[in-house]
């Protein structure tokens, strides 16, 4: 069997390897030349990822801070899967790392209210109680209702 023909790596190639090393210099040198679809979506353990949303597994603040710092980024940008699509707060949620869903929650145009293919919240569906106070409040009434009601929800 011949080996496949080895190609040149390109910048999106590049910005997801210095997600996955955690390598906040190589990312910001990426994203300084400007030449790199922060969007980009590429297969990641087989799954169809944004580069924040690898970010939230491979949790770093510096690296998700300097993704949030490009104004073109879509944080509400599931990965592409057959069923349960993700956004990377559904996943910072999912994996515990509540200091980057934190700071995902802290901007306007995250949705807290995005639902996956089994229209699932992040609330209703990971239920993850340090996360719940923080998300409450941008909750719509609907998706409020959804939630168990044994849950205690202190937003004070």
């Amino acid at each position: 069997m011949v080996p496949p023909i080895p190609r040149e790596l390109t910048e999106e190639d590049k910005l997801f390897q210095a997600v996955m090393d955690r390598n906040v210099d190589a990312l910001n040198a990426i994203l300084k030349a400007g030449k790199v679809n922060v969007n980009a979506m590429k297969p990641v353990d087989m799954i169809q990822s944004t580069v924040l949303y690898v970010a939230a597994l491979y949790p770093c603040m510096a690296i998700v801070q300097s993704l949030l710092a490009v104004p073109t980024i879509d944080v509400n940008l599931p990965n592409r899967i057959h069923k349960n699509a993700t956004t990377p707060l559904m996943r910072s949620i999912q994996k515990g790392n509540l200091d980057i869903a934190d700071v995902l929650i802290s901007r306007h145009d995250t949705m807290c209210n995005a639902v996956t293919d089994s229209v699932a919240t992040e609330v209703a569906s990971y239920n993850r109680a340090a996360i719940v106070p923080k998300l409450w409040p941008r909750l719509s009434p609907a998706l409020r209702a959804k939630v168990p009601s044994i849950i205690s929800i202190s937003t004070s």
